[in-house]
């Protein structure tokens, strides 16, 4: 279960975290929070500290039809991310006339970085 003063502090943490969300939610009212990272989980101390936190501070009409999720990429979402900026700027009108004559941007990297 955890230490107490650890889930203390997760829990401390979750309800500033989401005191401050609840200012974000109040102005541009989304339909959807995403929570990132591999290690958390919706029963984790902080998660559920911050949910209370938004819900408590929010008006009503901002939390009605809100959703607080965890992101499913977790601790891959930066390298798909990277992945996706190098995909667009390969298919980019800029790049895309350096290497597609041959089928295939490798082995064309100074070329491209140069294009």
């Amino acid at each position: 279960m955890g230490d107490a003063v650890s889930i203390d502090l997760l829990t401390r943490a979750g309800d500033l975290l989401g005191k401050v969300t609840a200012v974000l939610v109040n102005g541009l009212n989304p339909d959807l929070i995403l929570l990132g990272g591999g290690l958390l989980d919706l029963r984790d101390p902080l998660v559920t500290a911050f949910r209370a936190a938004v819900e408590r501070h929010c008006m009503p009409s901002a939390t009605a039809d809100l959703a607080i999720q965890i992101a499913t990429l977790g601790n891959s979402a930066g390298l798909i991310g990277a992945a996706n900026l190098v995909v667009d700027e390969l298919l980019s009108p800029r790049r895309l006339g350096v290497w597609s004559s041959r089928g295939t941007p490798a082995g064309l990297a100074d070329a491209i970085h140069r294009g």
